[in-house]
C-alpha cells in the first residue's frame, strides 16, 4: 500500500503580500491553478465556494486548494487587512491537498509565531539567496501545518490518481510549451477520452482549458505587476496569436488585456 508520508514534501511560493483591502478586491467564479491562503488581521472578508459561504474575521484563515471554484469580496463591514499568498504544496508528484477533506476556514488566532511565518514567506520570497528560498518553503509548510493542527480533517488519499497528478505537475512546469491533448493522454498511458474524463474529475476543467487558465493567470499577474509590453507577456506565457490571446483573455476576465492593466494595475488583487 502506498504511504503518502513516505513521499517528499515540496512547497513553492508564487506571490503574495500584506494589504489593506479596498472595494476593488472582488472576483467571481475564479478557478486558480495554485492553492492560496488568506489570513485576516482586521475586518472581514467573504469567500463563496459552490457549497459554502465563508466569512473570515480577525484571526481566521481561509485555505483554498488549487482548482476549487470560488468568488471573493468584502462583507458589508467594508474593510479588511490580511496576509495572503499563492503556493503549491506537493507530496512527491501529488497535489498535497487532494489527499484530504478539511474545512476551508479555521481560526488560527493571533500570535507572534504565525505573524513571523507569514512575514518570512512574503519577505524572503523576494530574495534569490538559496537560504532565503529554503526559509520561504519552510514557512509555507509551517503555515499549512499550523492550519491543519487547528482543524479537523480526513485523509482521503487513493493511489489511482497518481497518473493525473503526474500530468498536472508536468503541465505546471511546461504550460508555456505547445502540446496536444493526445500527447498528454499518451504520457499518462490513457486514451484521450478517458484522460479528459479523469482530468476533469480531478481539476473541474478539461486539460486544455486548464493549460489556458494557467497561461491567463500568469498573464494577469504580469499585467498587474510588471511594465512589460502586452505582446511580450502574450509570448512569455505561450500564446502565439494575438487575436486568440485577446479573445480568451476577454472571455475569462471581461476585459481586454490593455483595459485589464488600466483597471487593476494598482489594486490589491488577492
Amino acid at each position: 500500500m502506498h504511504d503518502l508520508f513516505s513521499e517528499s514534501l515540496s512547497a513553492t511560493y508564487h506571490h503574495g503580500g500584506k494589504f489593506n483591502i479596498t472595494q476593488n478586491w472582488h472576483d467571481k467564479n475564479v478557478i486558480c491553478p495554485n492553492s492560496k491562503i488568506y489570513y485576516v488581521l482586521n475586518g472581514e472578508i467573504c469567500v463563496e465556494t459552490e457549497k459554502k459561504i465563508l466569512i473570515a474575521k480577525s484571526g481566521d484563515a481561509i485555505l483554498i486548494p488549487a482548482g476549487v471554484k470560488h468568488s471573493y469580496h468584502l462583507t458589508e463591514l467594508g474593510r479588511a487587512e490580511k496576509f495572503w499568498f499563492h503556493f503549491d504544496l506537493r507530496s512527491g508528484a501529488n497535489n498535497f491537498f487532494e489527499n484530504f477533506e478539511f474545512p476551508f476556514i479555521t481560526h488560527l488566532g493571533k500570535s507572534e509565531y504565525i505573524f513571523s511565518l507569514f512575514n518570512t514567506a512574503i519577505t524572503k520570497s523576494k530574495s534569490s539567496k538559496i537560504s532565503d528560498k529554503l526559509a520561504t518553503s519552510g514557512a509555507v509548510c509551517s503555515i499549512v501545518a499550523y492550519y491543519m493542527d487547528k482543524c479537523s480533517f480526513i485523509q482521503t488519499y487513493t493511489a489511482e490518481n497518481d497518473e493525473i497528478d503526474r500530468i498536472i505537475t508536468f503541465i505546471k512546469k511546461n504550460y508555456c510549451e505547445k502540446f496536444t491533448l493526445e500527447e498528454l493522454a499518451s504520457t499518462a498511458n490513457f486514451s484521450p477520452n478517458y484522460f479528459v474524463r479523469k482530468f476533469k474529475e480531478r481539476t473541474g476543467q478539461p486539460p486544455l482549458k486548464y493549460v489556458n487558465n494557467l497561461k491567463l493567470e500568469r498573464a494577469k499577474f504580469l499585467l498587474e505587476h510588471s511594465d512589460k509590453l502586452i505582446n511580450a507577456i502574450m509570448e512569455e506565457v505561450g500564446f502565439l496569436d494575438q487575436a486568440h490571446f485577446s479573445k480568451l483573455f476577454r472571455a475569462t476576465t471581461g476585459y481586454s488585456p490593455r483595459k485589464f492593466r488600466e483597471v487593476f494595475k494598482n489594486r490589491t488583487k488577492e
